[in-house]
């Protein structure tokens, strides 16, 4: 699996996305202050997308 996310002041915070060993994506969405944030999309190994949903940000 390749993955890359952003980070700032050690905690996640901006873009990440996760990969498949084939290259397709599986999931991706963003982190504010280790959370997660926003659209976040996972997508099965042929590039489907299995599951969408936008998280609120905790307060």
């Amino acid at each position: 699996v390749l993955s890359m996310t952003e980070y700032s002041h050690g905690k996640r915070n901006g873009f990440s996305i996760v990969k498949y060993p084939n290259g397709r994506i599986h999931y991706r969405g963003e982190y504010l202050n280790d959370e997660q944030v926003g659209r976040w999309t996972t997508y099965d190994t042929l590039g489907k997308v299995v599951d969408d949903k936008i998280i609120v940000e905790h307060r």
